[in-house]
Protein backbone atom coordinates (compact mmCIF):
# COMPACT_ATOMS: atom_id res chain seq x y z
CA UNK A 1 0.00 0.00 0.00
CA UNK A 2 1.68 3.20 -0.77
CA UNK A 3 0.45 7.14 0.31
CA UNK A 4 -1.24 8.82 -1.85
CA UNK A 5 0.79 11.43 -3.85
CA UNK A 6 -1.30 13.67 -5.99
CA UNK A 7 -4.98 14.61 -6.35
CA UNK A 8 -5.48 12.07 -9.03
CA UNK A 9 -4.91 9.05 -6.06
CA UNK A 10 -7.26 11.18 -3.55
CA UNK A 11 -9.86 11.19 -6.11
CA UNK A 12 -9.33 7.30 -6.90
CA UNK A 13 -9.50 6.66 -2.92
CA UNK A 14 -12.49 8.83 -3.42
CA UNK A 15 -13.99 7.03 -6.31
CA UNK A 16 -13.01 3.45 -4.86
CA UNK A 17 -13.94 3.33 -1.32
CA UNK A 18 -15.95 6.38 -0.67
CA UNK A 19 -13.51 8.57 1.30
CA UNK A 20 -15.12 11.68 0.92
CA UNK A 21 -14.02 13.46 3.95
CA UNK A 22 -10.58 12.28 3.62
CA UNK A 23 -10.59 13.45 -0.14
CA UNK A 24 -12.26 16.52 0.14
CA UNK A 25 -8.99 17.22 2.94
CA UNK A 26 -6.26 16.20 1.30
CA UNK A 27 -7.27 17.22 -2.19
CA UNK A 28 -4.50 19.69 -3.48
CA UNK A 29 -2.37 19.52 -0.61
CA UNK A 30 1.23 18.02 0.03
CA UNK A 31 2.08 15.10 -1.30
CA UNK A 32 1.88 12.80 1.51
CA UNK A 33 -1.42 14.04 3.06
CA UNK A 34 -3.73 12.17 0.89
CA UNK A 35 -5.19 8.74 2.21
CA UNK A 36 -3.56 5.60 1.37
CA UNK A 37 -4.49 3.67 -2.11
CA UNK A 38 -5.21 0.57 -2.65
CA UNK A 39 -5.95 -0.83 -6.48
CA UNK A 40 -9.54 -2.31 -7.42
CA UNK A 41 -9.67 -5.96 -8.81
CA UNK A 42 -10.70 -5.35 -12.01
CA UNK A 43 -10.84 -9.48 -13.02
CA UNK A 44 -14.87 -8.84 -12.44
CA UNK A 45 -15.18 -6.90 -15.29
CA UNK A 46 -17.18 -8.18 -18.78
CA UNK A 47 -15.95 -7.05 -22.15
CA UNK A 48 -18.69 -5.14 -24.11
CA UNK A 49 -19.59 -7.60 -27.17
CA UNK A 50 -20.04 -10.17 -24.00
CA UNK A 51 -22.12 -7.61 -21.74
CA UNK A 52 -25.61 -7.92 -21.19
CA UNK A 53 -26.30 -3.94 -19.99
CA UNK A 54 -27.92 -1.54 -22.46
CA UNK A 55 -25.14 0.41 -24.24
CA UNK A 56 -25.49 3.99 -24.52
CA UNK A 57 -23.64 7.21 -25.97
CA UNK A 58 -21.01 8.91 -23.56
CA UNK A 59 -19.65 12.05 -23.88
CA UNK A 60 -18.08 15.07 -21.85
CA UNK A 61 -16.01 17.91 -22.23
CA UNK A 62 -13.71 19.33 -19.13
CA UNK A 63 -11.87 22.51 -19.01
CA UNK A 64 -8.54 21.99 -17.53
CA UNK A 65 -5.82 23.87 -16.58
CA UNK A 66 -2.28 22.96 -15.83
CA UNK A 67 -1.44 22.93 -12.14
CA UNK A 68 1.96 20.63 -12.60
CA UNK A 69 4.63 19.39 -14.99
CA UNK A 70 8.07 17.86 -13.98
CA UNK A 71 10.56 15.44 -15.56
CA UNK A 72 9.58 11.69 -15.52
CA UNK A 73 6.35 9.88 -15.94
CA UNK A 74 3.08 10.80 -14.00
CA UNK A 75 2.74 8.83 -10.50
CA UNK A 76 -0.49 7.51 -10.90
CA UNK A 77 -2.25 4.56 -12.67
CA UNK A 78 -2.01 4.27 -17.06
CA UNK A 79 -0.22 7.85 -16.88
CA UNK A 80 2.79 6.00 -14.59
CA UNK A 81 4.89 4.54 -17.98
CA UNK A 82 7.98 5.56 -19.51
CA UNK A 83 9.63 3.37 -22.18
CA UNK A 84 13.01 5.41 -21.49
CA UNK A 85 14.44 8.04 -19.04
CA UNK A 86 12.89 11.21 -21.38
CA UNK A 87 9.39 11.42 -20.28
CA UNK A 88 7.39 14.27 -18.79
CA UNK A 89 4.23 14.51 -16.62
CA UNK A 90 1.82 17.46 -16.75
CA UNK A 91 -1.17 17.34 -14.28
CA UNK A 92 -4.30 19.67 -15.04
CA UNK A 93 -7.69 19.91 -13.05
CA UNK A 94 -10.68 21.55 -13.69
CA UNK A 95 -14.21 21.28 -14.32
CA UNK A 96 -17.48 20.64 -17.06
CA UNK A 97 -19.85 17.89 -17.68
CA UNK A 98 -20.69 14.83 -19.22
CA UNK A 99 -23.73 12.49 -20.12
CA UNK A 100 -22.91 9.91 -18.10
CA UNK A 101 -21.10 11.29 -15.20
CA UNK A 102 -23.08 14.79 -15.16
CA UNK A 103 -21.85 17.88 -13.78
CA UNK A 104 -18.12 18.45 -12.51
CA UNK A 105 -17.17 21.14 -10.30
CA UNK A 106 -13.91 23.18 -10.04
CA UNK A 107 -11.20 20.71 -9.42
CA UNK A 108 -13.36 17.68 -9.29
CA UNK A 109 -11.40 16.46 -12.68
CA UNK A 110 -7.88 15.86 -12.58
CA UNK A 111 -5.88 14.72 -15.54
CA UNK A 112 -2.53 13.38 -15.94
CA UNK A 113 -0.78 12.85 -19.08
CA UNK A 114 3.11 11.71 -19.72
CA UNK A 115 4.37 12.16 -22.86
CA UNK A 116 7.56 10.44 -24.00
CA UNK A 117 10.03 12.78 -24.86
CA UNK A 118 12.48 10.20 -27.11
CA UNK A 119 10.08 7.94 -28.90
CA UNK A 120 9.11 10.58 -32.07
CA UNK A 121 6.03 7.96 -33.55
CA UNK A 122 7.71 8.58 -36.95
CA UNK A 123 7.81 12.28 -36.75
CA UNK A 124 12.05 13.08 -37.50
CA UNK A 125 11.60 17.37 -36.06
CA UNK A 126 9.80 15.02 -32.48
CA UNK A 127 6.61 17.52 -32.84
CA UNK A 128 4.12 14.58 -31.99
CA UNK A 129 4.75 12.40 -29.27
CA UNK A 130 3.41 8.80 -27.63
CA UNK A 131 1.74 9.98 -24.29
CA UNK A 132 -0.46 7.90 -21.67
CA UNK A 133 -2.83 9.53 -19.27
CA UNK A 134 -5.13 8.82 -16.37
CA UNK A 135 -8.93 10.84 -15.80
CA UNK A 136 -9.81 11.27 -12.58
CA UNK A 137 -13.64 12.31 -12.61
CA UNK A 138 -16.17 13.15 -9.59
CA UNK A 139 -19.15 13.84 -11.22
CA UNK A 140 -22.38 14.70 -9.81
CA UNK A 141 -24.34 11.34 -11.65
CA UNK A 142 -21.30 9.47 -11.05
CA UNK A 143 -17.52 8.95 -10.28
CA UNK A 144 -15.26 7.36 -12.66
CA UNK A 145 -11.16 6.62 -13.94
CA UNK A 146 -10.49 6.43 -17.69
CA UNK A 147 -7.41 5.28 -19.03
CA UNK A 148 -6.19 7.61 -22.37
CA UNK A 149 -3.45 6.72 -24.81
CA UNK A 150 -2.45 8.97 -27.73
CA UNK A 151 -0.05 11.36 -29.29
CA UNK A 152 0.68 14.76 -28.20
CA UNK A 153 2.08 17.29 -30.80
CA UNK A 154 3.12 20.71 -30.13
CA UNK A 155 3.93 21.97 -26.08
CA UNK A 156 0.99 22.72 -23.79
CA UNK A 157 2.42 26.34 -22.94
CA UNK A 158 1.96 26.69 -27.41
CA UNK A 159 -1.43 25.29 -28.04
CA UNK A 160 -0.36 21.25 -28.17
CA UNK A 161 -2.74 19.12 -28.87
CA UNK A 162 -4.05 15.62 -27.91
CA UNK A 163 -5.19 12.82 -29.64
CA UNK A 164 -6.36 9.79 -28.97
CA UNK A 165 -9.07 7.66 -27.10
CA UNK A 166 -9.98 6.52 -23.46
CA UNK A 167 -11.04 3.49 -21.88
CA UNK A 168 -12.44 2.95 -18.32
CA UNK A 169 -10.10 2.03 -15.92
CA UNK A 170 -12.47 0.31 -13.66
CA UNK A 171 -16.26 -0.17 -13.22
CA UNK A 172 -18.02 2.56 -11.84
CA UNK A 173 -21.62 3.08 -10.21
CA UNK A 174 -23.52 2.97 -13.18
CA UNK A 175 -21.19 1.69 -16.10
CA UNK A 176 -18.81 -1.69 -16.53
CA UNK A 177 -16.85 -1.02 -19.16
CA UNK A 178 -16.63 2.21 -22.00
CA UNK A 179 -14.37 3.72 -24.56
CA UNK A 180 -14.06 6.04 -27.59
CA UNK A 181 -12.14 9.13 -28.63
CA UNK A 182 -10.24 11.86 -26.24
CA UNK A 183 -9.24 15.12 -27.91
CA UNK A 184 -7.41 17.93 -25.66
CA UNK A 185 -6.44 21.49 -26.41
CA UNK A 186 -7.87 24.17 -24.04
CA UNK A 187 -10.52 21.53 -22.77
CA UNK A 188 -11.16 17.80 -23.10
CA UNK A 189 -13.63 16.45 -25.41
CA UNK A 190 -14.70 12.92 -24.79
CA UNK A 191 -17.03 10.58 -27.46
CA UNK A 192 -17.57 7.19 -27.22
CA UNK A 193 -19.95 4.36 -25.50
CA UNK A 194 -20.31 3.28 -22.48
CA UNK A 195 -22.28 0.09 -21.14
CA UNK A 196 -24.46 0.39 -18.36
CA UNK A 197 -25.31 -1.63 -15.34
CA UNK A 198 -25.73 -4.75 -14.96
CA UNK A 199 -23.14 -6.41 -17.03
Amino acid sequence: MRQAKTPLVALLVTILFGATSTWAQSWGKSANSGPALVWGDRSNQVSPDVASGAVESYSGNLKLTQVNNFGGPCPDAYANQCVDVGCECFEFAGSGSGSVFGKVTSGNAFLELTVDLTDFAGDPDGGCLPTFGALGIMGSKDDEVLDLSGTSCGSFGSGLAFIGGFDFNMSSTTTCDGGGTANFSSSLTLKGKARKLPC
